[in-house]
C-alpha cells in the first residue's frame, strides 16, 4: 500500500480504478484491508489528516485525577487481599498475581462495552484491522 501511496492516492476512502494489481486486491481483501462495495474497492481503516488526528488524540488526552484516584484504590485494596492469605514465601510474586487479576477486570470491562453496543465485537472469522488507521500529511509527533 505504500509503494503505491494508495492511502493518499484514494478519495473518501475510495481507492481509484488501476491502482491496484489482481494480485494486491486478492492479498488486501484476504488481510481486510480493504473491502469490495457496490463495485469499488475501499480501505477499511480510518485515515486521518494531520489535523484530524490531533483533533481525534485530544479525545483520549484527558487527565482524569478521580478516575485515577478509584483504580489506585482498587489496586492496592486486591494487593492488600492477596497479602492476607499468601504464605510469606511467596510474597515476592504478589504483584504478578495482581497485574494478572487486574488485567483479567479489563476482559469484564471490555465484554460490557460489548455488550452495551459500545464496543464492536471483533469478526472471528477475519483479520483484525480495528486499530489500523493512517495520517495522511506530516509526520505526526504522538
Amino acid at each position: 500500500m505504500s509503494d503505491n501511496d494508495i492511502v493518499r492516492k484514494s478519495k473518501n476512502g475510495t481507492i481509484p480504478a488501476g491502482l491496484l494489481t489482481d494480485d494486491d486486491k486478492i492479498r488486501l481483501l484476504k488481510t481486510n484491508l480493504i473491502v469490495k462495495s457496490e463495485g469499488q474497492y475501499m480501505l477499511n481503516f480510518a485515515c486521518f489528516t494531520n489535523e484530524q488526528f490531533k483533533k481525534f488524540k485530544e479525545n483520549f488526552d484527558k487527565d482524569n485525577a478521580k478516575l485515577d484516584e478509584i483504580l489506585t484504590k482498587l489496586i492496592s485494596d486486591i494487593h492488600k487481599s492477596f497479602k492476607a492469605f499468601v504464605p510469606k514465601r511467596l510474597e515476592s510474586q504478589i504483584n504478578q498475581w495482581v497485574s494478572g487479576y487486574v488485567n483479567n477486570i479489563i476482559g469484564f470491562v471490555a465484554e460490557e462495552l460489548i455488550n452495551c453496543g459500545v464496543l464492536e465485537k471483533p469478526d472471528e472469522e477475519e483479520p483484525l484491522t480495528n486499530g489500523v488507521f493512517s495520517i495522511v500529511g506530516e509526520y505526526v509527533s504522538v
